[in-house]
């Protein structure tokens, strides 16, 4: 119990501090959640393996949206209590989503998470009860220099690199050591690297175009 509770802690810890908040740490999004991955493949090979799950990955998504988006709840807070709470739950169901698939299949993988959490986010921008700030790739919003190509992908592009590189560095750890264990770990590094050296480059290489106008607003 206690380890799952510090896996779920650490990933709650991890995303949180990796969003704009406290600590504008976003490059912490890229392991946020190697913890909660560990998790879920433990839960598989329990009896009832959402049982097992979803109270340790709740409390980890909490934490997330706590540390996060605490400061909702200085304008109501009861509103905000009810924004963190239900969120997190909303966050849960593309994961209990994913359990349920890996079992009827295995071969895809994480494909399905990868595609349950994007349609979620998705969803959050699209409906009434919208609160899309924590979608993944909103979490470069203090750093634009490293994310320029959102130009072509918007911020969904953003979040599906952010899962590529967690599951990937997920994969180097599971196979732990040698050449195969390598290979994920290297990818991993030239995904982040070729993105943020296109964009660097984009953003510093800019040139305004057109006529300067002087805007004021009072």
């Amino acid at each position: 119990v206690w380890k799952k509770m510090g896996l779920a802690s650490l990933g709650g810890l991890l995303l949180g501090l990796g969003f704009p908040g406290l600590l504008p740490l976003p490059w912490l999004m890229f392991v946020g959640w190697l913890p909660l991955l560990a998790l879920a493949q433990a839960s598989q090979q329990a009896a009832r393996p959402l049982r097992d799950f979803w109270p340790y990955a709740w409390l980890g998504l909490m934490l997330w949206n706590i540390l996060s988006t605490y400061w909702v709840a200085n304008a109501a807070l009861a509103a905000g209590l009810f924004a963190i709470i239900v969120n997190s739950l909303l966050m849960l169901l593309p994961w209990l989503g994913w359990l349920l698939s890996s079992r009827a299949m295995p071969r895809l993988g994480y494909v399905p998470l990868v595609a349950y959490w994007l349609s979620f986010e998705y969803l959050h921008y699209n409906w009434d009860l919208t609160w899309p700030w924590l979608t993944l790739g909103n979490s470069f919003a203090q750093f634009p220099a490293w994310v320029q190509w959102y130009e072509y992908t918007g911020v969904f592009g953003g979040s599906w690199w952010i899962w590529l590189i967690n599951l990937l560095l997920y994969r180097g750890w599971q196979l732990s050591g040698g050449l195969a264990a390598s290979r994920p770990w290297a990818l991993a590094l030239l995904l982040i690297a070729l993105p943020a050296a296109f964009s660097f480059y984009r953003y510093y290489s800019y040139q305004e175009q057109g006529n300067s106008i002087e805007v004021v607003a009072v």
